[in-house]
């Protein structure tokens, strides 16, 4: 071959030799077996058991949590701090594979809202006393019965002369309180047929005088206002009629009730930073639960079970 033709011959492209190739690393066998094993060891507690950790015990535990949660921010009887998951899983030892931070943390909630909830208890039964003693003072039950039966005329006349036909047979209620009653005797053309009205709760005690904004804006001429959270005897609500005829604003009429209610311990106790720390402290043992559901189990268990 000619010294031209040579030349002319291109030469083959050079690959690039990795690093490792150029320096000769080489991972020993051993240290490599070892990596593996170690992330197969941390692969296996990460999920063996993960899912039965997410569904039988994180997931219960925090619709509960939230529960609680509800149930503090009512301050109701009606809605008491149950936590029933807890106990079960306390009884069947289950609970023992929560790591122990967040034990304490859910005892801890849950003896909180526990306390709340007895202050909520003793105080409603004086509170209904002192309620109905001075509703008594105000009005009768002849002259309930007489005013429901002309607010119940005035309502058939108001939904009789409306319009059309509606299809809405309840009512959203934005603060606790009873729907207007309904008579669907005739389906085509459902009516209002008795008062309903908002309910003065204990939250609204606690929110006093400020509460009385929505309440004023909510009672109307028609409907009652409550006092009473389950009970419609007509010595635990009134109407507008009634304090018109004692010459009383609502304020008027509420202030003595509530400055009798100030002296009371459980009032007290519920007024202070107790409930207001409580869901600060449910709100993060939530998180935390939340947490768990996406990953039930953290290396750090190990350390700190």
């Amino acid at each position: 071959m000619s010294n031209k033709k040579r030349r002319n011959q291109k030469k083959p492209p050079e690959v690039p030799v990795s690093w490792w190739r150029r320096r000769k690393f080489k991972v020993p066998l051993g240290v490599f077996g070892t990596l593996i094993a170690l992330w197969g060891a941390y692969w296996g507690y990460k999920t063996v058991g993960a899912e039965e950790l997410r569904t039988l015990i994180y997931q219960p535990l925090y619709s509960e949590v939230q529960a609680v949660e509800e149930s503090v921010r009512a301050l109701s009887i009606e809605k008491p701090p149950n936590m029933e998951t807890l106990a079960r899983l306390r009884r069947t030892g289950a609970f023992e594979r929560v790591p122990s931070r967040l034990k304490r943390d859910l005892l801890a909630v849950r003896d909180d809202a526990q306390t709340l909830h007895s202050a909520v208890m003793a105080l409603t039964e004086p509170m209904l006393r002192e309620m109905s003693h001075r509703i008594m003072q105000l009005r009768t039950e002849d002259g309930d019965r007489l005013w429901l039966r002309k607010a119940s005329d005035t309502l058939r006349r108001m939904s009789a002369s409306e319009k059309g036909v509606s299809d809405r047979v309840t009512f959203h209620m934005e603060h606790a309180g009873r729907s207007r009653g309904i008579d669907v005797r005739d389906p085509g053309k459902p009516v209002s047929s008795s008062p309903g009205g908002p309910t003065f709760v204990l939250n609204d005690w606690l929110d006093y005088p400020e509460s009385l904004k929505t309440i004023e804006r909510l009672w109307t001429d028609v409907d009652y206002l409550y006092f009473n959270e389950v009970g419609d005897t007509w010595y635990y609500r009134i109407t507008r009629e009634d304090l018109k005829k004692s010459g009383a604003t609502l304020m008027e009429f509420l202030n003595p009730i509530r400055d009798a209610l100030k002296l009371d311990p459980n009032f007290q106790l519920l007024l202070s930073n107790k409930r207001r720390d409580l869901l600060s402290e449910i709100s993060t043992v939530r998180t935390a639960l939340g947490e768990r559901i996406r990953e039930p189990r953290e290396l750090i268990d190990l350390i700190s079970p």
